[in-house]
């Protein structure tokens, strides 16, 4: 039987978790810092931090938390680069006729919110978000196509991609910050 003083004590592994919610910017421009794209740095981040919820209790010592969710972050880190230097070997072996004659990929349902919500925001925000997030056009292309420089369409779709996210936030609530660009909610149903 669990004594008041043991419930009243945070668990090992809770301590970890705490660090994480109190720090996590601090932890993502960790990552930020190791891989120069927001977005990519985002999924790691709460890849990294699905792993720390899930294995919080083989922490032994609180006073070794951040070491130990740093050594996650690392880990988490060498796999997206891991997992992206594969891909890029596999598609580089492949024949470009067949390249070209693959099925196009099933493009993700945006939710209702999300596309009510693009279309408030600035008009090459939308553009960006529409014609290079949901229609896979290059970032090069586009920029041509547009008549602007390669950065500044990288920084365009990024800063896209931030409005559009605090505007579907703001409306759905936290749940929904990865813009919805593929979403399962009830509004579609």
């Amino acid at each position: 039987m669990a004594t008041n003083e043991s419930i009243a004590k945070p668990a090992v592994g809770g301590a970890a978790v705490e660090l994480l919610a109190t720090e996590r910017r601090k932890f993502l421009n960790f990552v930020r810092s190791q891989v120069r794209d927001s977005d990519a740095a985002e999924v790691i981040l709460q890849k990294a931090s699905l792993k720390i919820i899930a294995r919080g209790d083989s922490l032994r010592d609180t006073a070794r938390a951040e070491a130990w969710i740093y050594r996650i972050l690392r880990n988490e880190i060498l796999d997206h680069y891991r997992r992206n230097a594969v891909f890029e070997r596999r598609t580089a072996e492949l024949d470009p006729e067949i390249v070209a004659n693959l099925p196009a990929q099933a493009t993700s349902r945006p939710c209702p919110c999300a596309l009510e919500e693009m279309s408030a925001l600035r008009p090459g925000y939308s553009e960006a978000l529409r014609t290079m997030e949901m229609e896979n056009e290059p970032i090069a292309t586009h920029a041509a196509r547009t008549g602007i420089s390669l950065s500044n369409a990288t920084v365009r779709l990024h800063r896209a991609r931030k409005a559009l996210r605090a505007r579907v936030e703001k409306r759905c609530g936290s749940c929904a910050g990865a813009g919805c660009f593929d979403c399962n909610c009830a509004a579609i149903v």
